[in-house]
């Protein structure tokens, strides 16, 4: 997945968090999520490519890639 462009600050989580909602995003605009988990083992990454829908559609699309 080719990301262009700036990044936002990176958003730090505790380890006990199973689940974050991403807040303030614009409608009918395309966002890149990268998740980066680091433990004893090592650091993995996912990414995930998010189009938000129009403002009153209340779904969202996402196309999980690696």
């Amino acid at each position: 997945m080719n990301i262009e462009g700036p990044l936002s600050t990176p958003i730090s989580i505790d380890s006990s968090i199973t689940e974050y909602e991403v807040t303030r995003l614009k409608a009918d605009t395309n966002y890149i999520v990268i998740v980066k988990l680091y433990n004893e083992a090592g650091v993995a990454e996912q990414k995930f490519r998010i189009k938000t829908n129009t403002e009153n559609s209340g779904k969202r699309k996402s196309d999980a890639s690696q």
